[in-house]
């Protein structure tokens, strides 16, 4: 079963004279990608392309997700081969990436060239953001440096941290009540 055609692209094109409804029942159960134009009536965009993926978990039932062509994230369901819902916007431009996990060129959100990493991560918490650390950060994994990684903070104080060096060797660590548990484990 595909997810897209051989070359990459939506499986699922939906013409401007059907609806992304019947297009999704007409392929049954599975999962698949997606594109309409801002002409098919069932489309949330009516000013843009969409794209979408259908998850169908039954021949007449399931989810859609769908992103236009101005970055705007909806959803619906279907049910008992109708549509059970609207489509519910989940997100629209102005608020996707409100956290950032890089700058905006790809870069990480901090280089810690002296300090400590730990300080450096709990001040950016909470969320996942990427680092770099060179020799000048305290507590790097002993021997390594540079060291990417990114910090999964599900609080101020809780959370942890995931990283490659430049020979491919990764390490984690954990960090509970605002502090380092253990010591940096290669994994």
């Amino acid at each position: 079963m595909k997810i897209t055609t051989d070359n990459g692209t939506a499986y699922l094109n939906v013409a401007d004279h059907e609806t992304i409804l019947d297009r999704i029942l007409k392929e049954g159960g599975g999962f698949k990608t997606g594109l309409a134009s801002a002409k098919v009536s069932d489309s949330p965009s009516n000013t843009s392309a969409t794209r979408f993926t259908s998850n169908m978990v039954a021949a007449t039932g399931g989810s859609v997700l769908a992103q236009d062509a101005a970055g705007n994230v909806w959803s619906r369901i279907i049910s008992s081969s109708k549509w059970h819902t609207e489509w519910q916007r989940l997100a629209a431009t102005s608020q996707v990436q409100m956290s950032k996990i890089t700058t905006d060129d790809g870069k990480p959100i901090n280089t810690i060239t002296s300090g400590d990493i730990l300080s450096v991560v709990l001040a950016n918490a909470p969320g996942v953001k990427s680092y770099a650390s060179t020799n000048g950060a305290s507590d790097h994994p002993s021997g390594v440096v540079p060291y990417r990684f990114t910090a999964q903070m599900t609080s101020t104080t809780h959370g942890n941290v995931i990283g490659m060096t430049d020979t491919g060797d990764a390490y984690l660590r954990a960090v509970v009540g605002g502090k380092w548990v253990a010591e940096w484990k290669k994994v």
